[in-house]
């Protein structure tokens, strides 16, 4: 037997999940509770993701972004309040300045990121970089980040690697 995380009922083993990320290899929450949560982000997000195909029909990169990143603020549950407007798209990106922001796909294409990750999609919060920049910096700190350069050019430095 084991208690569920959500709805706190004592249930059989076989009404969880398997999950080997689990001290107990099960799901914190039974199969009906996750079910039923399932069913709701579906709801949540079926207008959302409407949305998004709208605004991928008619080209419009601030509009899909501000769909993808409601979304994914609805499933981190991170703090979300920017509007259409608050999302500018610059001509070319601000820490790769050689890749263009216009192309259609890969590294060069525009992305949100959020200067500090866990304060969410709020105004002041998000800047339009390109995919490789925000891959790069992904959910690194800036401490992360600077050991990284620091190892990389004591690497470079120790092996007389030329740039």
């Amino acid at each position: 037997m084991k208690t569920c995380g959500t709805c706190k009922i004592e249930k059989p083993i076989s009404e969880f999940h398997k999950k080997s990320a689990a001290p107990d290899g099960l799901s914190y929450t039974c199969k009906q509770c996750a079910s039923a949560r399932t069913r709701r982000l579906y709801q949540e997000n079926k207008e959302a993701k409407q949305k998004y195909a709208y605004d991928k029909r008619r080209g419009d990169r601030e509009g899909i972004m501000l769909t993808q990143a409601k979304i994914r603020a609805r499933s981190l549950s991170l703090p979300f309040n920017i509007e259409r407007e608050d999302i500018i798209i610059p001509e070319c990106c601000p820490v790769f300045p050689e890749l263009t922001l216009t192309v259609g796909a890969g590294d060069a294409s525009p992305s949100l990121d959020k200067l500090i990750p866990n304060l969410g999609y709020v105004k002041g919060n998000i800047y339009v970089i390109s995919q490789r920049a925000n891959r790069i910096k992904n959910d690194s700190t800036v401490q992360e980040l600077q050991a990284l350069l620091h190892w990389v050019t004591q690497q470079i430095d120790n092996d007389g690697v030329s740039q």
